[in-house]
């Protein structure tokens, strides 16, 4: 499961990749219009990284019965490495949370799964670049080497009905190749991990199909605590039973 959430940031860096590649990808201003695109090719992301994560606190459940059995909800914060890829990648400074939503089923047959919310989490991505619309078309302007004052030129020289008109075609191509690139059908393996489980004193041993083994400590109000080694550091997630 660790190398689960390690593959959120892998997404990240080819999220941003992407972006970074559109924004900067140069054009001639006398193209017409059906091949004023921005470059549709993404370099592929550097190695993965560790995942900086903060431990978002849940409220606590009613004491354990022992029985563990049943659905837990937990929240991975992804701000901080995303406003810091957002930044270094793009020159874009941003303020805007990002949380991976994850739900595990410990089942009574001695198995679990292990999922993250994929679609929110490329949801809440999305939604973000469109709250900075205006900073990411005028640092790809720059980019292009087009000022901001002859936007409106280049648009009509490439036919489009008026600078507004060249904004958003712009703007829809940046976010047409981030949902592209984000293609969740090629991720669903990466996204889900399910395996067996056993309970023995306050942790649950998880072993996935893959061979990998995570240990879960099972809390005195219910919750589960998965430890998440980062270098010389450990974050923390939390899991609340439902």
């Amino acid at each position: 499961m660790k190398a689960v959430v390690a593959k959120l940031l892998t997404l990240i860096m080819v999220l941003m990749a992407v972006l970074t590649m559109a924004a900067c990808s140069s054009k001639s201003e006398e193209q017409p219009k059906e091949e004023t695109t921005v470059e549709e090719k993404a370099e592929e992301p550097a190695e993965e990284e560790a995942v900086e994560e903060e431990v978002v606190e849940q409220a606590p459940v009613e004491e354990s019965s022992g029985d563990y059995t049943g659905t837990y909800l937990g929240q991975v914060d992804f701000s901080e490495i995303w406003m810091e890829q957002f930044s270094q990648s793009l020159g874009v400074e941003i303020d805007d949370p990002l949380f991976m939503d994850v739900l595990l089923d410990l089942n009574e047959d001695e198995t679990f799964n292990f999922k993250i919310d994929g679609e929110k989490f490329k949801a809440d991505l999305i939604n973000i670049l469109k709250n900075h619309k205006d900073e990411l078309l005028a640092m790809t302007f720059q980019n292009l080497g087009i000022p901001m004052d002859q936007v409106g030129e280049v648009a009509q020289r490439n036919g489009y009905e008026d600078e507004e008109a060249f904004k958003d075609a712009v703007f829809e191509q940046m976010l047409n190749q981030a949902d592209e690139s984000w293609n969740l059908d090629d991720y669903k393996d990466k996204l889900e991990v399910s395996g067996t489980y056993t309970v023995e004193d306050k942790t649950i041993t998880m072993k996935s199909e893959d061979g990998n083994q995570d240990k879960i400590t099972i809390n005195d109000d219910g919750n589960l605590t998965l430890v998440f080694p980062n270098g010389d550091q450990e974050v923390t997630l939390i899991m609340t039973k439902q």
